[in-house]
């Protein structure tokens, strides 16, 4: 559907029934289109901070990036439902914070377990979380949810979120032998090479390791492919095992990077390589500069995020390259008047 015929003045009843069908796309570009434009012609109007942002760069009706940095500057929402839950990015010290206020709890849940299916199957799975730093920021993360959500859904068996106790590890390790279950285990990237380093530990053949991104800390930085490699040699799988979830606090969906470095994403979300200067101008494949995400199941806040990462782009699969260096982004321009 093009800008021109975007639907206007759309009542605001019908996000109700918008967010009941989002993850039920099927994956075609026509019906991720149509909702797409239904829902960016809601947010786009009214006073919400996504619609204030829309006037001043293009106007209601047009589909508008974001800037990721919004969240830090205000309540991103739309509509009047009261936050279900208040998500915060963990920040470094002395900076200010990324927060999500979530209008649908059940939206995110359905998100999560539909994404895991897609990309992990249906099978028994017994669902880990190594997530140091995270489990004990107060619980506003959004990627401890996340896990949190998958072990009480999915998970069977010794499934669950640990820290220091690694027996946890070790007693769905025996498990998963016995009964012939896979491990699913998640971790951020630094967590796990620590992880990994301190035990002495073999997972099962068919066990997936999830970095979930962290590239950079305060101790050293690693290139994904080299912390792969590291980490399929530690925990005596092959390096097809190693998989990577995409995600923030800014956004509801995940995409995943099945093993290598290709992020897919599931039918409600879409991803597009954009100048980060002038967001409107589409790059051809190839081209590295700003990952533009549509997630739309951040219904109730802003659909269309311009993240800070580099990234390139090859059909429906990205690979992100790392943080952009620093932009004079016209957005943020608008976001502070």
């Amino acid at each position: 559907m093009s800008d021109q015929a975007a639907p206007v003045a759309l009542a605001k009843a019908d996000i109700e029934s918008l967010a009941t069908q989002i993850t039920e796309l099927a994956g075609t570009d026509e019906a991720f289109e149509s909702i797409r434009d239904r829902v960016v012609a809601l947010q786009s109007e009214g006073d919400g901070f996504y619609a204030r942002y829309c006037r001043r760069v293009r106007g209601s009706g047009k589909l508008v990036y974001l800037p990721v940095e919004a969240f830090k500057l205000g309540d991103v929402t739309f509509g009047d439902r009261a936050p279900e839950e208040v998500f915060e990015s963990s920040g470094t010290t002395g900076s200010a914070r990324s927060r999500h206020l979530v209008g649908d709890r059940s939206l995110y849940q359905r998100s999560i377990v539909k994404s895991f299916r897609r990309f992990f199957g249906d099978s028994d799975t017994i669902v880990l979380g190594h997530l140091p730093g995270y489990v004990e920021s107060g619980g506003r993360s959004s990627l401890v949810f996340m896990v949190d959500h998958l072990v009480s859904e999915l998970g069977v068996g010794p499934s669950g979120l640990f820290v220091d106790d690694t027996t946890r590890l070790y007693e769905a390790v025996h498990y998963s032998k016995l009964h012939g279950i896979r491990i699913v285990l998640f971790g951020a990237a630094f967590g796990l090479l620590d992880l990994s380093e301190q035990l002495s530990l073999t997972l099962p053949p068919d066990a997936v390791v999830v970095e979930t991104g962290g590239m950079k800390m305060r101790r050293r930085e690693i290139a994904r492919g080299v912390l792969h490699e590291r980490l399929a040699t530690a925990f005596g799988v092959k390096r097809r095992q190693i998989w990577s979830e995409y995600g923030m606090t800014e956004l509801l969906s995940q995409a995943y990077a099945t093993g290598d470095e290709w992020y897919s994403t599931p039918p409600w979300m879409r991803v597009e390589i954009v100048d980060p200067v002038d967001p409107e101008r589409k790059l051809n494949d190839a081209e590295e500069r700003a990952i533009a995400i549509v997630d739309l199941a951040n219904v109730y806040s802003a659909c269309a995020v311009l993240t800070r990462d580099k990234g390139v782009k090859t059909g429906d699969r990205f690979k992100v390259l790392g943080r952009l260096p620093g932009v004079d982004d016209r957005g943020c321009n608008f976001l502070l008047e």
